[in-house]
């Protein structure tokens, strides 16, 4: 029988919603005191200030898609190693290895998220 506490649907269902680039969608998944950082760039804190920011990275996105190739689930905290594919406002598309470090906070809350991610395929720098 699976410990609950090694659920990965969670995960799943972050990345379905990040997936659909909707405030909506994502929003609730934000705690009060939610903190992110993709790649090198500085952090961000709170949660309206993390979804502007999303919003505008979307904003230069036609789409994004996560293809999960693992999770590890550690209580309340887990990585995941995801192919994820990036298409440009031009139709263009780059893929790349993207690792993520969640931290819940709730059922379906999470308070940080760290994206590991070489960021130059995409900006084209």
């Amino acid at each position: 029988m699976q410990n609950p506490t090694d659920d990965k649907t969670w995960v799943v269902d972050f990345f379905r919603d990040v997936d659909a680039m909707d405030r909506d969608r994502i929003g609730p998944w934000l705690s009060p005191n939610y903190e992110t950082r993709l790649g090198n760039r500085p952090v961000v804190r709170g949660k309206e200030a993390a979804l502007d920011n999303s919003a505008r990275f979307w904003a230069t996105l036609r789409s994004m898609r996560h293809q999960i190739e693992e999770i590890v689930i550690d209580g309340d905290k887990a990585v995941s190693l995801a192919i994820v594919t990036y298409t440009r406002l031009d139709g263009s598309a780059v893929s790349m290895p993207v690792a993520t470090y969640l931290r819940r906070s709730g059922e379906r809350q999470v308070d940080r998220v760290q994206v590991y991610i070489d960021l130059a395929p995409l900006l084209g720098t």
